[in-house]
């Protein structure tokens, strides 16, 4: 309960003050590309229950097709480990 009610005294007064920060990043990607400048993306949080978090854009829309060819040898090799041994939303 303490870290709860310190977490959110001390993440409310930077948010507000980190605000105008967001809002020139946000700018600034909207006006170099045409995709959104915030997405969402679900995630397992405690006890495998999914929450979803929003970010800043990194990548371009569809990134995933283009990296894929590089990736592939890694992903072979690991995905087969973490289908195994992994659990997200089961």
């Amino acid at each position: 309960m303490i870290k709860r009610v310190f977490d959110i005294f001390l993440c409310l007064p930077a948010l507000v003050l980190l605000s105008p920060v967001f809002i020139v990043i946000a700018i600034a990607i909207k006006l170099s590309s045409k995709v959104p400048a915030i997405f969402k993306r679900a995630r397992a949080g405690k006890d495998g229950q999914p929450f979803v978090f929003y970010k800043f854009r990194t990548m371009k829309t569809d990134a995933d097709p283009f990296w894929r060819p590089a990736l592939s040898p890694i992903r072979s090799k690991t995905d087969k480990n973490w289908q195994t041994t992994s659990r997200i939303f089961a």
